[in-house]
């Protein structure tokens, strides 16, 4: 118990800490003493507000055990007035000094001295804060004196801190026999400044409720003009990172962590997902979302709001008596039966992208295929594309294994029935046997390991091949499916009909295989030339068929040019 104390509530050399019955007060201050007196260490200057734990710290002689107090038995705790008889925190303000101008360096020196680490006084800072950033805004000289309208405002802010004694509040944020512990956060924003301000509410074993402030953030809205839906959501960004500090620094338990918000946008910013909203609000809902959840952020009514006091800043007089403020809206004492629940409605969220959807259709019909006129030539090219695809993880070259085209050949197949059979793949994925609607139940098709349909039978305990006995099903007159059946044609020696599709289903059972191979091999140049018929011979000239006598035309050579015998 020592060890954890000294390690958690040590700061530099000041131990605060405390515990809930004084039997465990008593033992942790014995375990302090000794284990701190191990290391060559002494704990002195005791205060506690239970007298019965610095009796025997008092009877020693040493007089450095004893801590000097005021006439109000007040002490500083770490920057804070402590009275322990009243186990209350006070404040005090040192009297300013009599200037004869009112410059910004002066009134920054006069801010710097307030010292609020818990933000409990957070409302009257405000003032002060909104005070400088109009000298910054007005681009006053450090030295120069104010314009009067600011003069009169730091005037009045002086005197109030005058009277900043009279707040007191009580240590202890607990109900005595605390049974069950809540923080509740609020998140509010203005026009001039945003905050962020913690609850505790505690309930005891008679089920009686109490809340109390724990501590709160605030900033002032940037020069720089900013909608009021995104200060709301810089102010819901600074209770995340409150909370976390919180619950990183207390011992306590909670039941829950509930955040409200009276802006509907913030919480509608917080349940929309980050990648659809613009960069500002999109980093900001990560931020959130990952100190919380969407379930915790809840919707806090316009009227009666906790951290409306933080955004808008509040005179020091009407915070003295500010119950809203230092116990948190009304019902929050009351059962969470009471506590407001409202849903929120669809609106038209800003800061949101505007997404623009350009539907288009890939066609799937492998139109890629036309522009070749060999199937081995397609296979290759594929099985280079699949080598390229895949050399990132196993880098290969050289010429193709017969496993690279054996793949190629896969993906084409799965392909081409993917576009032709879309509805039958589809069936035979979800109902095995198919049903009685597919168009290939004729041939009792089945799905293999690679997605590939082919055609059952009964030859599935024969030596065959599995392709001779389970050929993969080819489309009727599709372009790939005319590729195959020409190119077995061609390795076949041009054989007929009956040949070449006894060859092609070696492999593949193309639907209307007969008339498909009639249609490639009428395509075919060589056997349109083998097969060509003669030309039909044309009528004789008359000379040559028409009967007559010898020597019907006798011819005479009268010159004797070709000579005589």
């Amino acid at each position: 118990m020592a060890a954890q104390t000294l390690t958690q509530d040590f700061y530099v050399d000041d131990l605060l800490t405390g515990e809930n019955s004084l039997e465990k007060a008593r033992a942790l201050r014995d375990q302090l003493i000794g284990v701190t007196r191990k290391g060559g260490f002494e704990l002195r200057q005791w205060i506690s507000n239970e007298p019965q734990l610095l009796a025997p710290l008092r009877r020693k002689s040493d007089q450095s055990n004893h801590l000097s107090l005021d006439d109000k038995g007040t002490t500083k705790t770490l920057g804070l007035q402590w009275t322990a008889t009243q186990d209350r925190l006070e404040y005090s303000s040192s009297q300013p000094t009599k200037a004869h101008k009112v410059t910004k360096r002066a009134s920054l020196a006069r801010v710097a001295q307030l010292f609020d680490p818990l933000g409990l006084v957070g409302p009257v800072i405000v003032q002060a804060k909104l005070i400088l950033q109009a000298l910054w805004k007005g681009h006053v000289e450090w030295d120069e004196v104010v314009p009067r309208d600011i003069q009169v405002a730091w005037t009045s802010f002086q005197a109030q801190l005058q009277r900043i004694h009279r707040i007191t509040i009580p240590r202890r944020v607990t109900i005595a026999d605390t049974v069950d512990v809540q923080l509740h956060g609020f998140a509010d924003a203005s026009e001039r400044a945003y905050g962020a301000c913690i609850y505790i509410r505690s309930t005891d074993n008679t089920n009686r409720h109490q809340t109390c402030l724990l501590c709160s953030k605030s900033r002032i809205a940037p020069l720089k003009t900013q909608t009021l839906p995104q200060l709301e959501f810089c102010a819901a960004v600074l209770l995340i990172k409150l909370v976390r500090s919180v619950t990183k620094a207390l011992t306590l338990t909670f039941r829950k962590i509930i955040l409200w918000s009276d802006s509907t946008i913030v919480l509608h910013w917080i349940n929309t997902p980050p990648h659809t909203l613009k960069t500002f609000v999109a980093n900001r809902v990560t931020e959130i979302l990952q100190g919380s959840t969407e379930k915790q952020w809840r919707y806090e009514p316009s009227e009666d709001k906790a951290a409306d006091t933080l955004s808008r800043g509040a005179e020091l007089d009407d915070l003295i008596h500010h119950k809203t403020w230092y116990q948190g809206p009304h019902w929050l004492e009351q059962s969470e039966d009471a506590w407001p629940r409202e849903e929120l409605t669809p609106i038209e969220i800003p800061e949101q992208r505007r997404v623009i959807t350009l539907q288009t259709s890939t066609p799937t019909d492998l139109q890629i295929l036309e522009r070749f006129s060999s199937f081995p030539l397609f296979t290759r090219v594929v099985a280079y594309c699949l080598r390229f695809a895949n050399n990132t993880r196993q880098h290969s070259r050289g010429q193709l294994t017969i496993e690279e085209l054996d793949q190629a050949t896969c993906r084409i197949i799965r392909l081409l029935q993917k576009t032709a059979f879309p509805t039958e793949m589809q069936d035979l994925r979800a109902t095995s046997p198919p049903s009685k609607s597919n168009r290939l139940i004729s041939l009792s098709p089945f799905l293999d390991a690679e997605g590939i349909i082919r055609v059952g039978g009964r030859l599935a305990h024969s030596g065959l091949r599995y392709e001779q006995k389970h050929p993969a099903v080819l489309p009727p007159q599709h372009h790939l499916t005319n590729l195959i059946i020409r190119e077995t044609h061609i390795r076949q020696g041009h054989s007929g009909v009956q040949g070449t599709l006894h060859v092609v289903r070696q492999a593949y059972w193309p639907i209307n295989g007969r008339v498909a191979v009639k249609a490639a091999i009428r395509k075919c140049v060589i056997c349109r030339r083998m097969q060509a018929r003669a030309p039909q011979y044309p009528i004789l000239p008359a000379n040559r068929v028409k009967l007559e006598r010898l020597f019907l035309v006798v011819g005479i050579d009268a010159n004797n040019v070709q000579g005589s015998r």
